[in-house]
C-alpha cells in the first residue's frame, strides 16, 4: 500500500545555496519574516523552509576562546561558518526589504535591533545550544548565545536598515532548534514597534529514530565474547511474543519513558536517602520492582560468553550526565532491610572511580533509576573489565536517553495533542482545536500535524509509506518520519486482525526502514499481507 495524493508540506529541509533570514517591515502590514533566496530573490515564509546542516558542517571545539558555545573543547559542534564554505549552506541575515521611511534615523541613518528571545526543540531537549557569531583578528563576538539564558545581551543593534551580514551559527547537538527572532525599531511616529517569528535549523548528527521503552522487562545487556566488550538494549513490546529475545537496539536508539506523576517518589526522612535530597520532597525513579504499567529496567550480564576470560568482576562506570537544570541521575538498590545502596550519584559531580556498578559475568538484577527532577537527560555508561592477561579493557562510550514525562522534539503545554511550535509556525495564535478542519479538506487539525500538512490549504494526506517486494518473498517498508510524531507498523493477513510489528518509535526526521521476512518482530513470513502506519502524538 502506498498512500499518495497532493499535499502541501509544512516545511523543506534546505542544506545547500544563499539565503538570508529576511527581516522587513512595511506601512500598513508591519513586521514579516521569511527566508531570502538569493539565487531567484524567492522569500519563503518560514512555515515552507528549514535550514538544514550536512556532516561537513561539524567540526570540534577550540581548546580557548569559544567557551559561549556551551560546550567544552574537544566536543563536536555544528558550523555554518560566516564565509561561503564547499559542502555547507551560506547563510545570513537582510533587512534590504524594509522600508526606511518608516524608521526614525540616527545620524541619517534608520536603524532597527535584532534580538533571540528562545530556542527550543529536540535539540535543545538532548542539551543543545545555539550561537550566532563573528570571527576576525582578534577573539569572537558573540550576539546571540542560549547557553547561560536570554537577556538584552543577545542582540545585534543597531542594524542600518538596508543591510546585510553573515555570521557563524553553531549548535553543538543533533536535533531541531527552533529559534525565534525579534525585531524592533522606532517608527516615525515615535511608537517602539516590534515583531518576532520563528526560524527552523535542523542537525541531522547521525540521528536515528528512537524506540520508546514504556513498559515491560527491559534489561541493559552487557556483553563479552572473549576480546570486547559492548552493551544494548532488549526489552519487551506491547502485543509482539518473545520480542525481548528476537531484538536488541544500540543504547543510542532507545528512549525510557514513562509519565512524570507514575514516577515521582517523597524522599523519606530515613537519613540513609539522604543523597537523594530534603525529607518529603520529590524524586522521580524508574523502580527496582516490577510495576505492569511502569519501566522494570534491569541489567543483564548473561551475553558475557567468556567469563572464565576476565579477571573479577566488569564495572559499569558513569561517564556523564545532561539533562534539564539541577537535574540529576542515581542508580541504587534498597536492601531486604530497606536500606539504600548507591552506586551513582551525579549530584555531587561524577567520580568515574566511584560512580559505578560493579558486576559479575553472569548476573542479573534490577534497581532504581532515579533523577532529581523532570525533564530529558542523556546518560552515557561505560563497561570496563580486566582480561586474563592483566589488561584493562573497555567498551565504547555509549549515551542513551531517560524521558521523565518528556520526549525529545515534542512539546505540548496547552495539552491538545499537537506541538506547541507547529501550532505557532501555522499561524494558530490559541491552541489548535484538534478537531477542527479550517481548510474543509477532510482532514482535522490533528491529522495535518502527523502528516505535516498545512491545515489553511485544502490538500490530501501526504504519502505514509513505500513498500517493496523482494525477492525471496520478503517486503520492505519505508517511512520518512517527522520529529515529533509517533509511529507503530501494524500488519494483518486478513484485513481483521491487525497485530503490532514494531515498537513505539519517536520520529527523528529521518528514514525509517523495516524488513518484513518472517525473522524479525512482525512473525510469520509475508504471503498475503496488509501493513498500516499508525501515527499518534507520542505521549
Amino acid at each position: 500500500m502506498i498512500l499518495g495524493g497532493s499535499s502541501v508540506r509544512g516545511a523543506e529541509l534546505i542544506d545547500t545555496g544563499h539565503y538570508d533570514l529576511n527581516v522587513t517591515f512595511t506601512n500598513g502590514v508591519g513586521w514579516v519574516f521569511n527566508w531570502y533566496n538569493f539565487d531567484n530573490e524567492d522569500r519563503i515564509p518560514t512555515k515552507r523552509m528549514d535550514i538544514g546542516l550536512t556532516e561537513a558542517a561539524r567540526t570540534f571545539v577550540p581548546a580557548t576562546g569559544f567557551s559561549a558555545l556551551g560546550a567544552a573543547p574537544g566536543d563536536p559542534v555544528w558550523i555554518i561558518p560566516q564565509g561561503l564554505t564547499p559542502g555547507i549552506i551560506f547563510l545570513g541575515y537582510r533587512t534590504q526589504d524594509a522600508e526606511q521611511s518608516e524608521f526614525s534615523a540616527l545620524f541619517g541613518t534608520p536603524f532597527i535591533g535584532l534580538k533571540v528571545t528562545d530556542v527550543r526543540g529536540s535539540g535543545v531537549d538532548r542539551g543543545g545550544y545555539f550561537t550566532a557569531y563573528q570571527t576576525g583578528v582578534e577573539v569572537p563576538v558573540f550576539q546571540f548565545t542560549s547557553a547561560n539564558g536570554f537577556d538584552n545581551t543577545d542582540v545585534v543593534s543597531p542594524i542600518p536598515l538596508t543591510a546585510h551580514a553573515h555570521y557563524n551559527w553553531a549548535f553543538t547537538r543533533p536535533g531541531e532548534y527552533q529559534v525565534r527572532f525579534e525585531a524592533e525599531g522606532d517608527h516615525k511616529t515615535g511608537v517602539v514597534t516590534n515583531g518576532s517569528d520563528t526560524f527552523t535549523f535542523f542537525v541531522p548528527g547521525g540521528m536515528t529514530n528512537l524506540h520508546i521503552l514504556d513498559n515491560g522487562h527491559m534489561d541493559l545487556r552487557l556483553g563479552f565474547d572473549g576480546t570486547d566488550l559492548r552493551m544494548a538494549i532488549r526489552s519487551d513490546i506491547d502485543g509482539i511474543p518473545n520480542a525481548y529475545d528476537l531484538k536488541e537496539r544500540p543504547l543510542e536508539e532507545v528512549v525510557f519513558y514513562n509519565r512524570a506523576s507514575d514516577l515521582e517518589l517523597t524522599i523519606p526522612s530515613n537519613p540513609a536517602f539522604a543523597f537523594l535530597g530534603s525529607p518529603g520532597t520529590k524524586v522521580w525513579a524508574f523502580p527496582q520492582g516490577f510495576d505492569p504499567d511502569l519501566i522494570f529496567f534491569g541489567i543483564n550480564a548473561q551475553d558475557v560468553a567468556r567469563p572464565q576470560d576476565l579477571q573479577g568482576d566488569m564495572a559499569l562506570k558513569l561517564q556523564g550526565v545532561t539533562g534539564p537544570t539541577n537535574g540529576h541521575f542515581y542508580l541504587f538498590q534498597v536492601d531486604a532491610l530497606g536500606a539504600p545502596i548507591v552506586y551513582m550519584d551525579s549530584s555531587d559531580g561524577i567520580d568515574t572511580e566511584a560512580d559505578l556498578l560493579p558486576f559479575s559475568g553472569t548476573g542479573h538484577d534490577h534497581y532504581f533509576w532515579a533523577f532529581s527532577t523532570t525533564g530529558l537527560y542523556q546518560v552515557a555508561f561505560q563497561l570496563e573489565a580486566t582480561n586474563t592477561l592483566g589488561t584493562p579493557i573497555s567498551s565504547r562510550v555509549c549515551e542513551t536517553q531517560f524521558g521523565v514525562g518528556a520526549l525529545p522534539g515534542f512539546r505540548d503545554d496547552d495539552g491538545n495533542g499537537i506541538d506547541d511550535h507547529w501550532e505557532s509556525r501555522h499561524g494558530f495564535t490559541t491552541p489548535a482545536d484538534p478537531n477542527a478542519d479550517p481548510d474543509n479538506d477532510n482532514k482535522s487539525n490533528l491529522k495535518e500535524y502527523f502528516f505535516d500538512t498545512d491545515p489553511q490549504v485544502f490538500d490530501t494526506n501526504a504519502s505514509a509509506f513505500v513498500i517493496t517486494t523482494n525477492r525471496e518473498n520478503t517486503i520492505s517498508l519505508e517511512v520518512d518520519t517527522l520529529e515529533g510524531r509517533q509511529y507503530r507498523l501494524m500488519y494483518s493477513d486478513d484485513l481483521t486482525t491487525w497485530k503490532p510489528g514494531s515498537e513505539k518509535i519517536l520520529g527523528q526526521r529521518a528514514l525509517l526502514p523495516f524488513l518484513d521476512d518472517g525473522n524479525g518482530l512482525i512473525q510469520g513470513a509475508p504471503t498475503n499481507r496488509f501493513y498500516r502506519l499508525d501515527i499518534s502524538s507520542p505521549q
